[in-house]
């Protein structure tokens, strides 16, 4: 196996711990995902889940502001434990918010606000960790099987979730119980990394400090603005994010209608979600290194608008399920499976002492604008007849995967001369020679033999 996927002697301790925190990650996030949405749908109805996703991307912005005032100025090591730390707390005190019997919906809503804050923030973290770790050309080759961990975790934690939602039906909790073992892997993880990472060797450049959230965010507008291939991919990711919002918007509308009950829709969510993981894991395990590879950072972004001009045009021709489920497989094995591991990589080129905050401004804010501008979008095309304005909704979403392809192909337009851009390049260290002057030693008139 390591043979197989070339991971050096010297790369695998490296490897291996990202590759747990990662593993772990997503596996308390698929379960508490399954639980959150399928609770809160059927408890609440799937229009009230716009509110909370519009809330929730508001809120995703904002820590992600937050989080790039820290990144580039502390070790990542240290911040990884201090989160998953962190994170199991929070948690526990979510448990405790249904077990003292407050409003199942708003825990679930909660729930899904705080699921979503560790789905962005911990990503983030832990592959500007791996940036540290690896260089461009190592991120390339071990990015994309790296990225097996976490679709792992997603098999794990989703088919947990299915699987609990019947064995823990009974009782006034059920399937939330979960929750617990969670926290307990989080803390378990903080323990193990706060020893382990001691001992694995991180090389990062970090910023000097002493800027506010709007100076980083400056920074990170900047940064796309004055580098044409990140300014296009920057278009193309928010308008990308206004077209993802409506593709999953309509499967969850359509399982809702199909599954009436808690449990029937957790484990249904659950089931297709540990699914979809399984396909992720066959595509990022064998084909995503290969195209990442084959067709370069110049070519690789296309397939994530094309992916969503191809779902939307199948739920628009063949209304249901089944299309709703084949078209979220597909944007969401493309988005996860080759689009992800290829946008990580693609940040290692960006210098290591301002990567943690580039990667954040282009992580944790240009989905969640897209996501609430298609939250509002979809709450617009609500006022007109049902299937009215479902199609006015689908029919825009359309028209914004069109435009994303368009940007990406500027992005192939400006891709050779953006490389060459000053802010790609990395801070060189200067010698100890530099900005000394040395006179000019002078020979004796009688001492010309010597010379």
């Amino acid at each position: 196996m390591l043979r197989f996927v070339r991971i050096l002697p010297q790369e695998r301790a490296r490897f291996f711990v990202l590759f747990a925190l990662l593993f772990i990650n997503a596996l308390v996030l698929e379960s508490n995902e399954v639980i959150a949405t399928s609770g809160f749908v059927t408890d609440a109805g799937p229009r009230s889940l716009l509110w909370v996703w519009a809330i929730d991307m508001a809120i995703i912005i904002f820590t992600s502001g937050a989080y790039s005032l820290i990144v580039d100025r502390v070790r990542r090591s240290r911040l990884t434990v201090l989160l998953f730390a962190s994170w199991g707390l929070v948690y526990l005190g979510l448990y405790a918010s249904f077990s003292l019997g407050a409003p199942r919906w708003a825990s679930y809503a909660l729930m899904t606000v705080i699921n979503d804050q560790q789905w962005v923030l911990f990503p983030m973290l832990i592959w500007a960790l791996a940036n540290d770790m690896f260089t461009t050309a190592e991120a390339k080759r071990l990015f994309p099987v790296l990225g097996t961990a976490a679709l792992l975790g997603g098999i794990v934690g989703g088919g947990a979730a299915a699987a609990i939602a019947r064995w823990l039906r009974d009782g006034p909790l059920g399937g939330v119980r979960m929750i617990l073992f969670n926290v307990g892997l989080l803390w378990l993880v903080a323990a193990a990394m706060s020893v382990v990472l001691r001992r694995v060797k991180v090389i990062a450049h970090r910023s000097a400090g002493g800027e506010g959230m709007v100076a980083v965010l400056q920074e990170g507008i900047a940064f796309v603005r004055d580098v044409p291939s990140y300014r296009y991919l920057t278009i193309a990711m928010i308008l990308a994010g206004v077209a993802l919002n409506s593709v999953e918007y309509w499967l969850i509308v359509g399982a809702s209608q199909t599954f009436g009950t808690a449990e029937s829709l957790q484990t249904f969510y659950g089931s297709f979600r540990a699914i979809r993981t399984g396909l992720l894991l066959v595509v990022q395990g064998v084909v995503s290194a290969w195209v990442i590879n084959r067709v370069g950072f110049k070519n690789v972004f296309v397939f994530m608008p094309l992916a969503l001009l191809t779902a939307i045009s199948l739920v628009l021709a063949w209304p249901g399920m089944i299309a709703a489920v084949v078209g979220e497989y597909l944007v969401q094995v493309v988005l996860q499976g080759i689009d992800e591991p290829a946008r990580r990589a693609f940040e290692s080129l960006v210098p290591d002492e301002r990567r943690g905050r580039v990667s954040a401004f282009l992580d944790g804010y240009l989905y969640p604008l897209g996501s609430i501008l298609g939250c509002g979008l979809i709450a617009a095309s609500s006022v007109l007849p049902s299937w009215g304005g479902q199609v006015t909704y689908l029919g825009v979403s359309w028209v914004c995967s069109a435009l994303a392809v368009w940007s990406i192909m500027r992005f192939r337009a400006n891709y050779e001369v953006s490389m060459l851009n000053w802010r790609l390049r990395r801070r060189r260290r200067k010698s100890f020679l530099t900005g000394m002057e040395f006179e000019p030693v002078l020979t004796p008139p009688g001492d010309k033999d010597r010379e």
